[in-house]
């Protein structure tokens, strides 16, 4: 009986566990927010901490670049968070969606300045952080902070004081040390000094601006003063006033030395401290580790300190295989999350979305519950006469589904898979998706309109994708497309360029997945009569009819692949690269799925046919029927369940079959075995 439930425990624990992907974890010196946690700690009534908030997308390119940056300037300012604290939120994160459209968050990464909840609960009107430049977002939360009013009562006093006598109102005998800074009224010195120290009680820090001091004598800023009890005062330190970063860590270091008794000074004697050579971002503070970086260069979105991917290796051989999983998984996303993230759908971005699913409805091939879910919201949109929101849109979609037209759940990367979960994923998914509606309206002989296809695609990646630079060059790509689009063979010889102007671009970045490198597609391997012989790896002369029929071939509906794959021969005939095995646990089944998929096999078959039955008579929109019926019979396969089209309700139904079978066998072995070892069957038996 311990068995079966612990075979139930595992089994529940697989149905319902979701991998949760982010770039940062605990650790990263950042708050990981979530919507079930973010009311609690950014907007607790206790609290009177002002925040910078992340908005983040796990697979944006832009987001996984930036990410190791952000934990180096997290780590650079974790002293400030009695002020001011650093928030994450993935928006990949479906649990996460609702919380990202109640900010109208429209690209990524995005970051948001929040006062304290005690002074403010307003999410329209938040001012955001538009730099990634760490010293321009040190100055920006410094203003941010400077400007809050009413100032909570526990932060310290960052305005300038008017006189020297003021700094006596507030220290203490708690206060070893009471240091002034003395500065240009421009400087963001004197608030960064205090809040680095903001938590450090035995010192009190404090600034002046030059106007004020001038009277005293004082001409040289920035400059660290000493303010002694009898009234007296010790230069200790003097910056450039040209270099921000370098005139910080000067200070800190004297103000170090201070805490620690190392700087000895005397009435009237000026000590200067060597200025540091340093740049941008090598800052050495109360912060940084003695052992200097620990967490920024870790997790997932880091990447590879320095890229090691040699060029050479751009002549390995791309996988020319579509596979059905990872479209589906990209309309899943885009539908649920992408789509779903807007706080309204209105206007221009209506039209746009209306034209996606319009060319989704049109050419992509796939299972009938899914062409058919797609015309429904397609016939939907076209009724549509207010503006949407986002939980809008998904009650939309929800409601058009039912058994037999749905859109599923399961999102499974396996042409697109990575070799780390933060590594092609959704971008991959997306862009196969659009070569393959290129594709398929080129085979199409209703099709008119030659430049409908990338029309919708460049609609969808303006108002609906969400990494912001991946958008903006596409953009940049599509703003010209319309010259080059002339027949129906250029939407899929100018898709095809645009991708590989990308690949180009992104080739040695941070977001390039490592183990597949990003080559200029297809590849002489792949496809050598695409290439003339004078050809270079990333400059090569091209033979558009070949390549054009490579892509026709690769992305047309009878040659996507159905089912997936869970043997080793087909795992080492997925590798990207000679030599390179992907692990068999990575790609193999549940132990579950491989239980059902033997003895259900030919149930669920019936049930699939009488489903595909009802449906037929349905006009499809390729050249050929025939080529619907292939797909169609490709879906069965004997491999695997994935495109059986089973719902949670069949899951739970087959294992709560097989828990009771289990018990019943359970309950007869102990009658028959264990029972009559010590009791008789029948008393008129000896015993």
């Amino acid at each position: 009986m311990r068995a079966n439930i612990l075979i139930l425990a595992i089994c529940l624990t697989v149905c319902i566990s979701t991998d949760k992907i982010g770039l940062y974890r605990e650790g990263d010196s950042v708050n990981i927010l979530t919507s079930e946690n973010f009311t609690d700690i950014v907007c607790d009534k206790g609290k009177e901490s002002a925040w910078v908030i992340q908005f983040y997308n796990a697979w944006c390119g832009h987001c996984r670049r930036f990410a190791p940056k952000f934990k180096k300037f997290a780590k650079d300012v974790k002293g400030w968070s009695k002020v001011i604290s650093l928030g994450v939120v993935a928006c990949s994160d479906n649990t996460n969606t609702a919380l990202c459209r109640s900010y109208n968050i429209m690209a990524y990464p995005t970051m948001l300045l929040f006062p304290p909840c005690s002074t403010s609960n307003n999410k329209t009107n938040l001012e955001s952080l538009p730099t990634q430049d760490p010293k321009e977002m040190r100055a920006k939360m410094a203003s941010f902070v400077n400007e809050t009013i009413p100032t909570p009562p526990s932060w310290p006093k960052l305005k300038p004081l008017k006189s020297i006598d003021e700094i006596w109102e507030e220290a203490t005998a708690e206060h070893k040390h009471v240091l002034l800074i003395f500065e240009e009224p421009y400087s963001y010195l004197g608030l960064e000094l205090i809040l680095d120290y903001v938590n450090q009680k035995n010192i009190l820090i404090r600034r002046m601006l030059k106007e004020t001091v001038i009277k005293y004598g004082i001409s040289e800023v920035p400059s660290l003063y000493i303010v002694n009890k009898e009234g007296t005062y010790s230069h200790i330190a003097t910056g450039s006033g040209v270099n921000l970063d370098t005139d910080r860590t000067g200070f800190q270091m004297a103000i170090n030395l201070l805490l620690t008794n190392k700087f000895k000074t005397k009435d009237g004697q000026k000590f200067l401290l060597p200025q540091n050579k340093t740049t941008e971002g090598n800052v050495v503070n109360q912060n940084t580790d003695k052992k200097g970086e620990t967490h920024e260069n870790a997790g997932a979105g880091d990447g590879p300190e320095d890229n090691k991917v040699e060029d050479s290796k751009i002549n390995e051989i791309e996988r020319p295989r579509i596979y059905m999983q990872d479209l589906e998984s990209a309309l899943q996303v885009s539908f649920r999350q992408e789509i779903a993230l807007r706080k309204e759908i209105d206007g221009d971005n209506m039209i746009a979305l209306q034209n996606y699913v319009s060319v989704l409805s049109k050419y992509l091939p796939g299972r009938d519950e899914i062409k058919t879910f797609l015309q429904q919201v397609n016939d939907w949109l076209t009724t549509v006469s207010k503006p949407l929101s986002g939980g809008d849109w998904l009650h939309g979609i929800d409601g058009l589904q039912d058994e037999l037209v749905y859109l599923p759940d399961k999102v499974q990367w396996v042409g697109c898979k990575g070799s780390a979960a933060e590594y092609r994923g959704y971008p991959c998914s997306m862009w196969t998706l659009f070569h393959t509606l290129t594709v398929n309206a080129y085979l199409n002989e209703k099709v008119e309109d030659v430049k409908e296809v990338i029309h919708a695609i460049a609609g969808y990646m303006k108002y609906f994708f969400g990494c912001a630079e991946c958008t903006e060059n596409f953009l940049k790509m599509a703003a010209s497309a319309d010259k080059d689009l002339r027949k129906k063979k250029d939407m899929v010889i100018w898709l095809w360029s645009a991708h590989n102007k990308a690949n180009k671009r992104l080739h040695g970045d941070l977001s390039e997945d490592p183990e597949y490198p990003k080559i200029q597609f297809p590849s002489p391997e792949a496809c050598p009569k695409c290439y003339s012989a004078d050809s270079k790896p990333w400059n090569p002369t091209w033979k558009t009819d070949e390549v054009l029929r490579f892509l026709v071939e690769m992305y047309r509906a009878k040659n996507i692949i159905t089912s997936v794959p869970d043997d080793q021969a087909d795992l080492n005939r997925l590798s990207y690269r000679k030599g390179i095995k992907s692990p068999a646990e990575e790609k193999s089944l549940d132990w579950w799925e491989k239980r059902l998929r033997g003895q259900d096999l030919k149930k669920l078959r019936e049930i699939r046919e009488r489903k595909k039955n009802k449906l037929s008579g349905k006009s499809g929109y390729f050249k050929n029927e025939s080529v619907d019926k292939e797909v169609m019979s490709n879906h069965i396969s004997p491999r695997l369940r994935t495109n059986w089209s089973l719902s949670s309700v069949d899951l739970g139904m087959c294992m709560a079959f097989y828990v009771i079978c289990a018990i019943i066998v359970l309950m007869l072995y102990y009658h028959f075995t264990i029972r009559t070892k010590y009791k008789p069957i029948c008393k008129c038996l000896p015993v």
